[in-house]
């Protein structure tokens, strides 16, 4: 065994939140580094400060998400529904309480709003359309947050739906509806 770092809260495969707010990611072999673009391995890079949560892209899309202490969310790596991949990252709201990222990244501002963008294929976003990813029709992909409801209290997704708990304890689901 190897050891990669110490004081360390959190990781998934590319990143480690560091109990001190710091955010550091490496690459695996088989994926590109989520800060320098590369396939090649490279050590770990310190990707930014003040850092609170980092919210793991589950199924390992080299995208991933974090909130800093200001309640602001940022996205770096590979989002291939977009076409960008953001070596340096990107702020993509303000006033956010938490977050859950797969294929799409579905957020909760403190207001109680839920944003969402990223894949759609299977309605998962919760626009209210979808589409075929393979050839990119209707509305596929969802290139910039949209809000979607109010009064959301918790939000979780998988690659092909999405779930929320609100305010008042009911649950919402939608995205793909089969076993």
């Amino acid at each position: 065994p190897t050891l990669l770092m110490s004081n360390v809260v959190d990781f998934d495969y590319n990143c480690a939140l560091k109990s001190n707010g710091e955010l550091w990611g490496w690459s695996y072999t088989a994926y590109r580094s989520p800060t320098s673009g590369e396939v090649d391995p490279t050590p770990a890079i310190k990707i930014a400060d003040g850092v609170k949560a980092f919210y793991k892209n589950k199924f390992g899309f080299n995208y991933s998400c974090f909130l800093k202490q200001d309640n602001s969310l940022w996205g770096f790596g590979n989002y291939y529904y977009t076409g960008e991949y953001l070596t340096e990252p990107k702020k993509l709201a303000e006033d956010v309480i938490t977050c859950s990222a797969n294929e799409q990244v579905m957020y909760i501002k403190s207001d109680g709003s839920l944003w969402g963008f990223g894949n759609n294929e299977f309605g998962q976003v919760g626009t209210g359309e979808h589409g075929d990813f393979d050839t990119k029709t209707y509305d596929c992909i969802v290139n910039e947050p949209v809000k979607i409801m109010d009064h959301v209290a918790e939000v979780y997704t998988d690659p092909r739906y999405t779930f929320v708990i609100t305010e008042d304890r009911t649950l919402w689901g939608w995205g793909r509806n089969q076993a």
